[in-house]
């Protein structure tokens, strides 16, 4: 004989602790573009929240205010969602932060806002060509409503971020491709190794030619020497690869690849963002740059690699994110 008992339990949401914020990415410079504010407890369940929310764009290091105005830079909110509707001014990665009466915050996914998009020369890749951020929007490629962005077997298919050589790293960018679905066939290569920031320049070039580029962790040194602080997100990257060194002795970093899909991605091929070895004696490796997919689904048995480059002695490159 076997008894069984049915248990029933309630509970009510905790006060509210914190909020999240969403919003798709890229989106263009004084238009209207959309985010959503959601509200949670503790326990991540959705709380409610009746009053006012301060709005203020930030930087990706969720510390340093945007360049740009937002507005509005107040919202409602009545219940456990808002969906507000603002502008951006300024061309730059940014997330939006939200902060409430009682001082909780929220922050968004990073939002890449530009001033328009290149053209798209093609969705067929199936010749060795280079694509560059130079002189493209953000350095972005709209190939949406064209079908699947396709990279042949055998063809290397390169990426050329940009650079406009101050020491303002949020400006520098890599190369986005907004696609309805990706492929990237067997032996097919999507690259920007030594494609990010050339010799002796980046947030992790080191001071001394023997050290190699800092990124997603510390580049290698030598007798207990300091080097450049890692950089860039862990779950949003976008930065390019930092150089090895002090010199053209050096190498350059990796570039930075975002590929973003209506639908799905399947990668039978390789992708590689990795950083250059040195170029002569005793001298650093670049460090690794960045590949960023966002996509519903992902597929195949392919590669993604954003290695840092050979040093000499003890001088390899961090890798990337």
């Amino acid at each position: 004989m076997q008894f069984y008992n049915t248990f029933f339990a309630t509970a009510t949401a905790d006060t509210l602790d914190y909020y999240t914020v969403s919003s798709t990415s890229p989106a263009l410079i004084n238009e209207n573009f959309s985010y959503t504010v959601r509200g949670y407890d503790q326990y991540n369940n959705p709380v409610s929240y009746v009053g006012d929310l301060d709005v203020y764009p930030f930087l990706e290091d969720e510390i340093t205010p945007a360049t740009g105005t937002l507005t509005p830079s107040l919202i409602s909110m009545n219940g456990t969602e808002l969906v507000g509707t603002g502008q951006y001014n300024y061309t730059e990665n940014i997330k939006i932060k939200v902060v409430d009466s009682n001082g909780k915050v929220g922050f968004s996914n990073s939002i890449l806002f530009i001033d328009g998009t290149g053209t798209c020369p093609g969705i067929d890749i199936d010749i060795d060509q280079i694509w560059s951020a130079i002189n493209v929007p953000g350095g972005v490629f709209d190939c949406r409503g064209l079908g699947t962005f396709t990279v042949r077997a055998g063809v290397t298919f390169s990426l050329q971020g940009y650079d406009n050589g101050d020491t303002n790293w949020t400006n520098d960018y890599g190369v986005t491709i907004l696609a309805d679905a990706f492929l990237v066939e067997s032996t097919g290569i999507i690259n920007a190794t030594g494609l990010g920031y050339n010799f002796s320049h980046g947030p992790g070039c080191p001071d001394t030619t023997h050290q190699g580029g800092s990124h997603g962790g510390y580049g290698s040194t030598s007798s207990g020497a300091v080097n450049k602080a890692p950089y860039g997100s862990v779950y949003e990257p976008v930065m390019l690869g930092s150089a090895g060194g002090t010199s053209s002795r050096g190498a350059k970093g990796g570039g930075s690849i975002r590929l973003i899909s209506s639908t799905s991605f399947d990668l039978s091929g390789t992708i590689v963002a990795n950083g250059n070895n040195y170029q002569a004696g005793w001298a650093g490796g670049g460090s690794g740059g960045t590949v960023w997919i966002d996509t519903d689904s992902i597929q195949g048995s392919g590669f993604i690699t954003v290695n840092g480059g050979r040093g000499e002695q003890n001088g390899g490159g961090a890798g990337g994110r």
